[in-house]
């Protein structure tokens, strides 16, 4: 019996996401992209930053989940990344981030856990 490859380059996380999305396992990809093994700051997310971060961005996006997207968009545009990436100016965070924002009953909540601490979450 022989052992499975592991993921080494992007274009095989791309594929592997992609898969997750197809079959509604939204919050498997994400936990992938965000992993030390496939994640930003990994060597294959390394590799292509910025598939990486689109890949994590739709993922989110799927999910649904207003308050993981909020904690993952916060934490993006507040820490650099490890190449020194500045996400605060990429507008596709920004609009996830407004739009759990938009869907959200408890928008002041949020907002100050926003001002204060992202852990309060």
């Amino acid at each position: 019996m022989t052992h499975g490859k592991a993921i080494s380059t992007p274009e095989e996380l791309y594929l592997l996401t992609h898969i997750f999305l197809s079959t509604q396992y939204a919050e498997e990809a994400v936990k992938t992209l965000q992993g030390d093994a496939l994640g930003l700051s990994s060597q294959v997310g390394g590799q292509d930053p910025q598939l990486t971060l689109s890949l994590l961005l739709d993922s989110l996006k799927q999910t649904g989940q207003r308050q993981e997207v909020f904690t993952i968009c916060h934490k993006l545009l507040t820490e650099e990344g490890s190449q020194g990436d500045d996400h605060r100016n990429d507008d596709r965070i920004w609009d996830l981030l407004i739009g759990a924002l938009s869907t959200s009953e408890d928008a002041r909540y949020v907002l100050n856990c926003w001002c204060y601490s992202p852990t309060d979450l």
